[in-house]
């Protein structure tokens, strides 16, 4: 029987496959199973929530100043770094 094993085995046939098949799913009964998709998510704060409304209302400030030169003077009188807050600003 060895033999024969050993000689199918070479030709890519495993006749102990469906038994090992059988036995794991017996001993897969007894595991505990994880949830899948079921990850911790770790938020780390860089800034406290003072810190970050200052800042907010700072960029708030930042953003109607260039909308009122915006209003009052036309798009190309903004500094480059002007714009780039203005379109920044627009992505949010």
């Amino acid at each position: 029987m060895g033999y024969l094993f050993a000689i199918q085995y070479k030709k890519g046939k495993d006749f102990t496959l469906p038994i090992s098949r059988f036995l794991d799913r017996i001993a897969n009964l007894f595991k505990k199973r994880k949830h899948k998709g079921a990850h911790k998510v770790v938020y780390k704060r860089t800034e406290t929530d003072y810190d970050y409304n200052y800042r907010k209302t700072q960029e708030s400030k930042k953003i109607d100043e260039i909308l009122d030169k915006l209003k009052e003077s036309g798009y190309n009188s903004l500094s480059s770094e002007e714009k780039r807050q203005l379109f920044d600003a627009g992505e949010k």
